[in-house]
């Protein structure tokens, strides 16, 4: 079921806005009603995760973008004969931790998929030995192919 055009005018505020009581004010809707679409409709909840989701792949795009511009400007800066050695170490240092940080980014995302791709392969392998009943404290993957929740057998 699509959203309202009211529905859509508060997505667009609530992204652009401080708060959800600003987003509500500008959109002219109570903050009783936003607290119910979030609760109830699905399809509002749907269309403001979906656009939150494209708002942060165009702020990582951007990013991504201007990284580019700033290392050529390190790499200038590193070069330049007139830049006080201070600055150039400044320069280094924050080379050196904004890699190490990203490295060791990659590495834990490359263990949690490792991670998750065994508990699958053991949910399957319990599911078989059940008869094909699912394990009930489940999980939630990074690249949404399982969404469970960590609830547990009691």
């Amino acid at each position: 079921m699509a959203i309202s055009p009211t529905q859509a005018k508060l997505i667009a505020a609530l992204l652009s806005e401080r708060s959800p009581g600003a987003a509500c004010t500008v959109a002219s809707v109570s903050t009783r009603t936003y607290r119910h679409w979030v609760q109830f409709d699905t399809a509002f909840v749907a269309e403001l995760e979906h656009a939150q989701q494209r708002v942060i792949d165009e702020s990582i795009a951007s990013v991504v973008a201007a990284s580019t511009q700033a290392v050529r400007e390190l790499h200038r800066i590193l070069d330049d004969i007139m830049t006080p050695p201070l600055d150039k170490l400044d320069s280094i240092k924050f080379c050196l931790e904004f890699a190490t940080s990203a490295t060791e980014k990659k590495l834990l995302l490359k263990r949690i998929v490792a991670l998750e791709q065994r508990n699958v392969t053991r949910d399957e392998e319990i599911a078989a030995a059940r008869g094909g009943e699912t394990p009930r404290n489940e999980w939630v993957t990074l690249d949404g192919n399982q969404s469970r929740s960590l609830a547990s057998e009691n």
